[in-house]
């Protein structure tokens, strides 16, 4: 059983951890017509700094979460940090918008090793009977950062440039690595014989991809053969995940666990309140600037 010290160090680390995954979901979008105006791309280029993070991220938390259950769950948490850190380092310094939709997108594929991995490392860690208090300050403290996003942004671009909104993560993820190094407990690595679904992750992504590469593309290209196309191949991919799914020995997403009440209308509401939350995050910014 983990000490109180190893469960108050794997608690910070986790909230951490996530906290700079939240934060650059959001802070970005307060620096949108600051990073238009350096480096150029318009609309839908600007739209690609945030989707490039966001697809990523979405498209392979599930796999994230595979990975972590066989290679152990502190050690993607590590590896994900030492990527997102490097991303951010790349981000901070990128020549052109292209060049910063790419590190976005390489960002995000780090987060989705390391978040996953903190939840289920706070859950290995505390014992059933606190695991509800740390679960609920780890979700509260992640929210938190996702709305102090866009003032810390203002204050940044204000101060010196937008690239300090990368920049910043850098002291936060050294901080976090050591105190994995510290004090997360090894016994969080329990590597397991499971198999990845490689097929229903690929699916699944392609998925999300497809659909966010039209509707994003559209306003600049109309309905032509890559928008239209693009879509039909994210319906399709979806349909096949589902089929796949529910023949997968192990899958990236048990679809009976949407035969639970709570989990389908939890996953519901926060499907409808991050969109929501999306269109505000990106679209404000423009109005208020």
């Amino acid at each position: 059983m983990a000490s109180a010290r190893e469960k108050r160090i794997t608690l910070v680390a986790a909230i951490l951890g996530t906290g700079v995954v939240f934060l650059d979901a959001t802070v970005v979008n307060i620096a949108l017509p600051a990073i238009r105006g350096d480096l150029g791309g318009g609309l839908a280029g600007q739209q690609w700094v945030v989707e490039a993070y966001l697809l990523t991220l979405s498209a392979l938390l599930l796999i994230g979460g595979s990975l972590g259950d066989i290679f152990g769950q502190r050690r993607m948490f590590f590896i994900g940090l030492v990527g997102f850190g490097i991303s951010s380092v790349l981000c901070a310094v990128a020549p052109s918008i292209e060049f910063l939709c790419g590190f976005r997108a390489v960002q995000g594929v780090f987060a989705a090793l390391l978040t996953p991995s903190t939840l289920a490392i706070i859950t290995h860690v505390f014992p059933e009977d606190e695991r509800g208090s740390a679960i609920g300050t780890w979700t509260a403290f992640g929210a938190i950062a996702g709305v102090l996003g866009p003032l810390l942004g203002g204050l940044l671009i204000e101060a010196a440039s937008w690239r300090l909104i990368f920049a910043i993560n850098i002291p936060v993820v050294l901080v976090t690595l050591w105190l994995i190094a510290e004090g997360v407990p090894a016994s969080a690595d329990m590597p397991s014989h499971r198999r990845i679904d490689w097929l229903g992750a690929a699916l699944g992504a392609i998925a999300l991809a497809g659909p966010v590469l039209g509707l994003t593309e559209q306003p600049v290209r109309g309905w032509d053969d890559l928008v239209v196309g693009s879509i039909a191949v994210g319906v399709v991919a979806g349909i096949l995940f589902i089929l796949q799914e529910r023949r997968s020995t192990s899958p990236v997403m048990p679809l009976e666990l949407f035969s639970h009440r709570n989990f389908s209308i939890g996953n519901l509401a926060t499907l409808t309140t991050y969109m929501g939350l999306g269109a505000m995050t990106f679209l404000l910014p423009f109005f208020l600037q």
